[in-house]
């Protein structure tokens, strides 16, 4: 099974995409919940996302949509597929690029007016604007060759936007099978990664499939 999940601000209830594979079949459905009534409501249509594995939603506030980073089963020359409530899924194919990445890690970046997605060493990173794909990083973030950490960072992991420093942070993910604990940041003025080095028993655990999130209070 896969879920994905974001908050609809204008409605405030949260999206929920939910898609099953298993049996040779496969399905999707659209829930919304409500934290105010702390109702479940599925939405019914004849258009849907099919299967995607590690898919997420990131909501987009200047289009005012949900779009799913992740791709289909089985093919990676997919649409990007766009969610609101007033229309429902919509199928939209990039203008002159191919599908969307697997396992891409996304978060919507104001000051560039769409999503960033990072997707791994061969996928590197990219904005989504609504219309197509743009390049930002053509492969995966890396330290500078001379040091002994020179390395393509992991994929599969969290990403989150800190406004306050204008960066993207990157946690977790995994290096082939095996789950990573690395702490990375993109700068969006240089479109550039370098790996975080954290104090000795200040990193949480491996994880892979993971989410992050900014706390504005804590900053």
């Amino acid at each position: 099974d896969s879920a994905a999940v974001s908050w609809d601000p204008v409605a405030e209830v949260f999206i929920v995409h939910e898609a099953v594979a298993g049996g040779g079949s496969t399905g999707s459905e659209t829930w919304t919940f409500d934290p105010a009534t702390k109702l479940w409501t599925r939405l019914l249509g004849t258009v849907a996302p099919p299967y995607s594995l590690g898919s997420s939603l990131v909501y987009d506030p200047v289009r005012q949509v949900h779009v799913r980073v992740g791709r289909t089963f089985l093919t990676f020359n997919d649409p990007v597929w766009e969610f609101s409530l007033a229309t429902g899924w919509t199928a939209v194919m990039p203008a002159t690029s191919g599908g969307l990445v697997p396992n891409g890690s996304a978060a919507f970046v104001p000051s560039l007016g769409g999503i960033v997605i990072y997707a791994g060493t061969s996928s590197g990173t990219i904005l989504w604007d609504g219309v197509d794909f743009t390049t930002l990083t053509p492969s995966g973030p890396s330290n500078p060759p001379s040091t002994p950490l020179a390395q393509v960072a992991p994929q599969d992991g969290g990403l989150a936007l800190d406004p306050v420093r204008d960066v993207l942070v990157y946690f977790g993910g995994r290096r082939g099978p095996t789950a990573a604990n690395e702490t990375w940041e993109f700068d969006l003025a240089t479109s550039t990664w370098s790996q975080v080095m954290t104090p000795a028993g200040g990193t949480p655990p491996p994880t892979r499939a993971s989410s992050l999130h900014f706390d504005p209070v804590l900053g």
